[in-house]
């Protein structure tokens, strides 16, 4: 088949694509746009030749728009054909457009000499004007926004409540060191949690001004840092979670760091001096032990370390080996003498109970033996029932709740964990599409770009909230703003949050690492300061709460600007 042939059969498939993703119809001027737009790829790649990685890259970009769909239609003969026919569009679309990339990267420059300045120097400046940004909107939700998890740590850190490692332990002591310091300054809970929420605040400002440090010592462009600290510091997203008392943000901030530090060693080529071990020593171990999925995110790095990297690997063994003893003792022998509560074995089943509750609730194919089973682990008539109709399939809570109270009274399901698994299979046997159905709508607001809004906000606790059963919720988030700063903070949010579904779906921030990723692969760069944000998605593709909330993946969201920038500058020579 000649070329000219392929061509057309190309277009032709990009073309229904098009239409059957319904991005484009016949009575409006969109289908003029977007030929237009397949002209131009078409233009500017008609004599380049695919690559491995461009071949590979397409196939997962491919894979997540296509698998996304799922979500949106019935599985049905048509719906497997529209698929299927989606997937090829995808293919070619992203084809086209990374060979589009592949040619242009080494024409971008985006770097000039840079005048030198002490590190020290331009990150403390920086940090304390980012500091000041972030102001307004402590004292409009002074002493920090508090949502119930944030309560549960305080709680804890007040000595109020048994600790748990439900929310990472360390994280919670972190809150109780800067809260018994405020609380000693200034005899108030209220001033206890707003030190807490001031270290955060410079922490968050911190991470941002190191990061795009970085980046000025490599002699990026100063009109693009200044244009990415005004993006960052004025952004309402960042100012909101630099004040929300959540482990996510230390978390993300923790990892921008790791991955900027990284990227700066290696695209720069220095060795590994005693400073740079102790400094990776140092956020490995905070990555490990401030997430629960930090850890096996951490766990991917290492993996990857050691079969492209390998004499990286060696370099580093005894640091690795530091890191792994820390958090070996910190997590089983400490814990244990503190006798810290461990998560149940329920909390890491939400993947598989919302496609065992979906398959109830749809009247899927279960076998009255497995119907039985289930009825001794969750109240199955609860979940068929007409109170959910409404169900939320898109966060496992309500299912998770259900079957603690089973479990609370009998233990059964802690006494039979192997038979859940045996009841999850067969059922999943059985429904083999309700359960990929399930697990699209359970994971899909982070890889699928058509999911729809996403969370982006807490629930903020304030006096006019009603008092929670079985617990004394003594602190609220109060306004001590001006008045014409608190409406236009709230107006700021408001567009910020309602634009963003807009304009950057949630699954952007994967899709941008793995552009950055494809980029920095292209031009032989090293891939580990990207792996550990592979890591995190992945560890909630395998036992995400929720399928679309913003603070699960706030560390790809804050690091993928820098990163992608850092992927066109030039490596130094050694």
């Amino acid at each position: 088949m000649n070329t000219k042939m392929l061509i057309i059969i190309e277009g032709i498939i990009i073309f229904l694509g098009l239409y059957f993703q319904r991005f484009i119809n016949f009575a409006s001027i969109d289908i003029y746009l977007y030929l237009i737009m397949i002209i131009l790829l078409f233009k500017y790649t008609k004599d380049m030749k695919s690559n491995k990685n461009v071949v590979i890259f397409s196939l997962i970009f491919a894979l997540f728009l296509s698998i996304g769909t799922l979500g949106l239609v019935k599985i049905s003969l048509y719906g497997i054909v529209k698929i299927i026919l989606s997937f090829c569009f995808y293919f070619l679309i992203f084809r086209r457009v990374l060979l589009l990339i592949k040619n242009k990267i080494s024409y971008l420059n985006i770097q000039s000499k840079n005048k030198k300045i002490s590190a020290v120097k331009f990150i403390l400046v920086s940090t304390l004007i980012g500091f000041l940004f972030f102001l307004p909107y402590f004292l409009k939700f002074y002493p920090g926004i508090i949502t119930w998890d944030s309560f549960w740590q305080i709680m804890q850190a007040r000595g109020e409540t048994r600790y748990s490692d439900h929310h990472p332990w360390i994280h919670t002591l972190t809150i109780k060191l800067f809260y018994e310091i405020g609380y000693f300054f200034t005899n108030s809970r209220y001033g206890g949690v707003a030190f807490y929420t001031l270290f955060q605040m410079i922490l968050v400002a911190f991470a941002f001004s190191y990061s795009i440090f970085i980046l000025y010592k490599n002699n990026v462009k100063k009109w693009i840092l200044v244009a990415l600290w005004l993006f960052v510091f004025l952004l309402p997203f960042n100012a909101y979670y630099s004040i929300t008392i959540w482990k996510d943000v230390v978390f993300s901030c923790i990892v921008l760091i790791f991955a900027m530090f990284l990227w700066d060693k290696y695209h720069n080529k220095y060795d590994w001096t005693l400073f740079n071990k102790i400094v990776f020593v140092g956020l490995s171990t905070l990555i490990c032990l401030f997430r629960t999925n930090g850890l096996f995110s951490y766990m991917l790095f290492l993996l990857v370390l050691f079969i492209v990297y390998r004499k990286e690997f060696f370099k580093l063994k005894y640091c690795l080996l530091i890191v792994i003893s820390i958090v070996f003792v910190v997590k089983i022998p400490i814990m244990s003498i503190f006798n810290i509560a461990k998560v149940d074995f329920i909390e890491s089943l939400s993947i598989s109970s919302q496609q065992i509750a979906y398959v109830i609730k749809q009247d899927g194919k279960i076998s009255d033996s497995d119907y039985k089973e289930l009825e001794k682990m969750m109240d199955v008539d609860d979940i068929r029932s007409q109170k959910h109709n409404e169900f939320h399939y898109h966060i496992s809570d309500p299912v998770k709740c259900n079957m603690r109270k089973f479990n609370y009274s009998n233990h059964y399901l802690d006494n039979n964990k192997l038979s859940y698994f045996k009841i999850w299979v067969k059922i999943g046997f059985s429904n083999p599409g309700k359960y990929v159905k399930a697990y699209v709508l359970q994971t899909s607001g982070y890889w699928y770009y058509g999911y729809g809004e996403y969370r982006t906000y807490g629930n903020i606790l304030t006096d006019k909230m009603p008092p929670p059963q079985n617990l004394k919720l003594d602190m609220y988030v109060t306004d001590h703003a001006p008045k014409f700063i608190s409406k236009a903070i709230d107006c700021f949010m408001g567009f910020n949050n309602n634009m963003s579904f807009i304009i950057w779906p949630l699954a952007m921030n994967l899709y941008a690492i793995l552009i950055a990723l494809f980029i920095a692969i292209e031009r032989r760069r090293n891939i580990l300061p990207y792996i550990m944000f592979l890591g995190i998605v992945i560890t909630l593709l395998i036992a995400t709460p929720v399928s679309c909330e913003l603070r699960y993946v706030y560390s790809l969201f804050i690091s993928f600007p820098v990163l992608l920038i850092g992927t066109f500058c030039n490596e130094k020579e050694r």
